[in-house]
């Protein structure tokens, strides 16, 4: 019996979409950060720790339920 592995690409996806998020949570954290910045990117900060935090749970729960792993 020959075993093939397959890609998930909405397991890729939402990765993806989680690592950009908590990147760009911290470019905007570093910028909230300095003297003088703009109000909005406090507010940003939140926006992308949130999609992170929640996407980075449905990528777990992929990783679980997946039988590749």
């Amino acid at each position: 019996m020959k075993y093939e592995v397959k890609p998930n690409t909405t397991r890729t996806a939402i990765g993806l979409i989680s690592v950009l998020s908590f990147l760009f949570g911290m470019y905007f954290c570093d910028l909230a950060m300095r003297h003088g910045s703009p109000s909005w990117l406090a507010e940003a900060m939140v926006w992308c720790l949130a999609v992170f935090f929640v996407s980075l749970l449905l990528w777990g729960f992929m990783t679980i339920k997946d039988d590749n792993i």
